[in-house]
């Protein structure tokens, strides 16, 4: 897997109301980027997306903002079940996340 085709599909995928989340891979970038979002240092000890997910996505309960396309991508979060696996490139793909910060 290539880190930027999932980055890719995360941006396109947030621009689109019908769009669904497909992978652990898009799932973690996008996670880096609601960890930015969410003004925490980063994460860097976690078991697996899954939990990861879990973690964020309590953490963003009352996360606002105005821009649609993170709307989205935390609604395409909240709809997706991700598998509780977690290796070297979806790690790499939450650390991209969270530095690239925005969509």
């Amino acid at each position: 897997m290539v880190p930027v085709l999932a980055k890719n599909a995360v941006r396109i995928k947030c621009n689109f109301q019908n769009a669904g989340m497909t992978g652990n891979y898009e799932c973690a970038y996008a996670l880096g980027i609601l960890n930015a979002q969410l003004g925490l240092p980063e994460i860097t000890e976690y078991e697996d997306i899954a939990a990861l997910k879990e973690q964020l996505l309590e953490k963003a309960a009352d996360y606002k903002t105005e821009e649609a396309g993170l709307k989205q991508m935390v609604h395409l979060l909240k709809e997706y079940e991700a598998a509780p696996v977690a290796d070297e490139q979806m790690r790499e793909l939450f650390t991209m996340g969270f530095h690239d910060k925005n969509l």
